[in-house]
């Protein structure tokens, strides 16, 4: 099991949404902590970033996160129109 680890711009992202979307991201984020990303299929690696970056697809919203053996750092949390300016 991968321990989640948050960065300042992920918690604030987080933390301004509203109730309901920040629930779902929260249990996708525990489900990722219990299941290796290339289980999930809302789980996908951007082309083009070194060290290699993932994203996870929560309904109109997009994780991007980097992982390791033992963690995963989420930097951002955004809508999927913002993300990939």
């Amino acid at each position: 099991m991968k321990r989640v680890i948050l960065s300042a711009a992920a918690q604030k992202q987080i933390g301004d949404l509203t109730k309901r979307e920040r629930e779902r991201i929260e249990a996708k984020l525990d489900m990722l902590e219990r299941t290796p990303s290339g289980r999930l299929a809302q789980v996908k690696t951007l082309k083009g970033e070194n060290p290699p970056m993932k994203r996870l697809r929560v309904g109109d919203y997009r994780v991007l996160f980097r992982e390791d053996e033992t963690q995963i750092d989420v930097l951002f949390v955004a809508h999927h129109k913002d993300v990939y300016d």
